[in-house]
């Protein structure tokens, strides 16, 4: 894996950390709006309510409402892998912030056999991350 800091050019493409930092933002906004809302307009899990268990993504909305409060631990039992993938997008957003203004961008390069292992490695935390989702009755 390489991490590049290339000089700035315009005729560079708008650089991924821009639009992961426009989702943080979106993410950030829908938290808050939820947060307002009465549990009663919260959609359950669809998924949940036909199977009895938890889908891959069940306790993001409590993840998100506990990182709003403060409440690191929380976020973190209510689904582990969303909150630390969450916090490597905004690292990764706010590097990309750092190089834009020391006018540079940052790039990241994965040769093939490295993301041949980043797509397995995500794959089995995946499933790890689910599978503590049942056990833990989220």
């Amino acid at each position: 894996m390489k991490l590049r800091w290339t000089p700035h050019r315009k005729e560079n493409l708008t650089p991924a950390w821009v639009g992961v930092g426009l989702g943080l933002l979106v993410l950030g906004a829908a938290g808050l709006v939820a947060e307002r809302l009465p549990a009663r307009f919260l959609p359950p899990c669809g998924f949940h309510l036909i199977t009895g268990h938890p889908c891959p993504t069940c306790g993001a909305t409590r993840m998100v409402l506990d990182l709003l409060h403060g409440r690191l631990g929380a976020s973190f039992h209510s689904n582990p892998l969303l909150l630390l993938i969450l916090a490597a997008l905004v690292l990764w957003a706010l590097a990309g912030l750092a190089a834009r203004f020391a006018g540079r961008d940052l790039t990241i390069e994965l040769s093939p056999r490295e993301e041949k292992w980043f797509w397995l490695g995500l794959l089995v935390a995946f499933l790890l991350n689910w599978w503590y989702l049942w056990e833990a009755g989220i």
